[in-house]
């Protein structure tokens, strides 16, 4: 009788364009979003990447110390909370919702140190980002308020308090840099130089 063959998983290689760098730039914001669909369909996108990282590495690695075991603990207490909530369907997707969480724990933990480090660098970059697309958003709604159908005399009024309010914002924000840079002992970058 001929022995099966034992599975060899593939050999252990750094990852350029790792998929974790991807899912926390698109899906980190997703998390703790206001529908439920989104955060569940972070989580299905998390099982799947964890099948593969299983098959890649051949096991599963659980993750131990005090912020897996306070995150488990976390994620089972809430399991266990389910019979007495007023809504046993909105507390199991409650559950649900802090299970991402752990899925995303269990993923991020295939990856090895370095890896995590490189990720996490690219934090920076998913800050940017989505402020870049806060102040998109803002500047449209400020010109989305401008009503197209404005009287022509009322036109030159509405520009001057535009332009006061910019200058006004301006001031302040001004006068706010000058006090961080005071408090933190960087008073002399905001210097005027002559």
């Amino acid at each position: 009788m001929a022995k099966k063959a034992r599975r060899v998983p593939p050999k252990e290689r750094p990852r350029q364009n790792t998929p974790l760098l991807f899912l926390l730039l698109i899906m980190v914001p997703l998390f703790g979003g206001y529908y439920h669909f989104s955060v569940f369909l972070s989580g299905a996108a998390l099982v799947l990447l964890l099948l593969h990282g299983v098959w890649r590495a051949g096991a599963l690695r659980l993750p131990v110390g005090p912020e897996a075991l306070c995150l488990y603990g976390l994620c089972g207490l809430t399991l266990l909370t389910i019979p007495f909530g007023v809504s046993s369907g909105m507390a199991f997707a409650g559950f649900l919702r802090l299970a991402v969480w752990v899925l995303f724990f269990l993923y991020a933990a295939t990856y090895t140190d370095q890896e995590r480090a490189d990720i996490l660098n690219a934090v920076a970059y998913e800050g940017a980002v989505l402020s870049l697309i806060t102040i998109a958003g803002f500047l449209y709604d400020a010109a989305a308020g401008i009503d197209e159908d404005t009287a022509d005399q009322d036109l030159p009024k509405l520009v001057l308090e535009l332009a006061m309010r910019s200058y006004a914002s301006g001031l302040a924000c001004h006068r706010a840099l000058a006090i961080l840079a005071q408090r933190t002992g960087h008073g002399d970058l905001l210097k005027k130089k002559k």
